[in-house]
């Protein structure tokens, strides 16, 4: 949800301290999206896992056909997540979806190409695989209490970690060559 009740804040992760040294906890760590009002496309939603992977779960259910409360239309859903970048652009994004970027890291080595996902500031992600309905989901927090690292490494490895394990074991799973594009800021 956007503005989360003030009540819920105790059962909010803190996320860092704003520019009065006031620590967040159920409101919006990033200032641009704070002067919005705490609404923003970029920044501001909380959720927990739970609720995650029921949204996740049900998105790929509706995406492949099946009965779903997911409140898109399967075709649009398959628009979303598969390449609609102009042509000559060798970034592949679907409508609001990364599919092969340079922020592409959470497919790890394994998920396939046709995977899809998003990442987020504060080092969360989601990264989906279509034929198999199966995802990966971090929610973490890089930026508390004072700031922090990329995380783009452990994104990468978790994935691949989980790709491994939901391999079949049928045959070697192949690796999946990632974008690079050296000297662009990854989150």
């Amino acid at each position: 949800m956007f503005l989360p009740h003030p009540e819920a804040a105790p059962a909010i992760a803190p996320t860092q301290y704003d520019e009065n040294g006031t620590m967040l906890q159920g409101v919006v760590h990033d200032p641009t999206a704070r002067r919005m009002g705490g609404v923003a496309g970029h920044a501001g939603l909380f959720s927990c896992a739970q609720d995650m992977a029921r949204y996740t779960q049900a998105l790929l259910d509706k995406r492949a056909g099946l009965a779903s409360p997911f409140p898109l239309q399967t075709r649009t859903l398959r628009l979303m997540s598969t390449p609609q970048q102009p042509s000559g652009k060798t970034d592949l994004r679907g409508l609001g979806w990364d599919i092969a970027t340079h922020y592409s890291t959470p497919r790890g080595d394994y998920f396939p190409k046709n995977s899809f996902g998003h990442t987020g500031f504060t080092g969360t992600s989601l990264w989906m695989v279509p034929d198999t309905r199966s995802f990966v989901l971090i929610l973490t927090n890089r930026v508390h209490p004072r700031g922090g690292q990329s995380i783009v490494a452990l994104r990468h490895d978790i994935a691949t970690a989980a790709a491994l394990a939901l391999h079949d074991g049928t045959a070697a799973p192949t690796p999946v060559a990632q974008p690079s594009q050296p000297g662009l800021p990854q989150k």
